[in-house]
């Protein structure tokens, strides 16, 4: 077997562990625990056996005999599929690492958003951090690239915001969608940050209509605009370059 197939099936046992993580930070922030700590039921927010660290393996709550729901497995398989993904098509270079990451930052705040339409802020920074982080260890011009990136997104969804609230006297958007904005600017630089964002508003005009035309949403209900976001900028970063 080539080297380079091994670390991809390594990245990808990677993923799927991350994906378990993920899974379990989830359930917690959202019941207003601390990110890390135990697995919690997502019925009666006990804490699971040890063994719901184990990916893809069912388990029973002990206190109210409810089964892991699917959210679990499919989050670790998508997290494993994106590790693989971004290894196969970046190699393992710094890029093809910061793209795995950045996709791993992003499937979490994608998982929270899609289920409870809430961005955390003990997710963005650190993502944020780590992204700007990443673009200093390649060049001082990617790490200017990178903050230029994130101001900059951050600024134009302040606007959207804020011009919303002039318009129509309600909120189009959250403001955890503006620092959600800051996040991905950070991750996709100057070069990948309009085609991110355009993906991620495309998504989320084509999700919301479809979501209208089978009678989950209407035009007034909520679309949980943070999710498309970050399923638009994903696919942006495990593009070829």
């Amino acid at each position: 077997m080539e080297l380079g197939y091994l670390w991809i099936i390594l990245g990808t046992i990677a993923g799927l562990l991350s994906g378990t993580l993920i899974h379990a930070i989830s359930l917690r922030l959202p019941a207003r625990m601390d990110p890390l700590g135990p697995v919690i039921c997502h019925a009666c927010q006990a804490p699971m056996p040890a063994i719901a660290w184990i990916p893809l393996l069912p388990v029973t709550c002990s206190e109210c005999s409810v089964r892991t729901n699917w959210h679990k497995p499919a989050t670790e398989l998508t997290a494993a599929a994106l590790v693989g993904i971004a290894l196969m098509i970046h190699d393992l270079t710094l890029t093809g690492i910061s793209v795995a990451l950045f996709a791993l930052v992003l499937l979490q705040v994608l998982r929270i958003d899609w289920q409870h339409h809430l961005i955390f802020t003990i997710v963005i920074v650190p993502g944020s951090l780590l992204a700007i982080l990443l673009a200093l260890l390649e060049s001082r011009a990617e790490f200017l690239a990178s903050l230029v990136a994130a101001i900059g997104a951050a600024l134009m969804f302040g606007f959207f915001y804020a011009l919303a609230l002039f318009i129509y006297r309600r909120r189009a958007l959250g403001r955890g969608d503006i620092l959600l904005a800051f996040l991905i600017g950070a991750m996709a630089r100057f070069e990948l940050v309009v085609p991110a964002l355009i993906a991620g508003m495309l998504l989320a005009a084509l999700g919301g209509l479809f979501l209208i035309a089978i009678g989950k949403r209407t035009r007034h209900d909520f679309i949980p605009y943070g999710a498309y976001l970050c399923a638009g900028a994903i696919f942006v970063l495990l593009l070829p370059r």
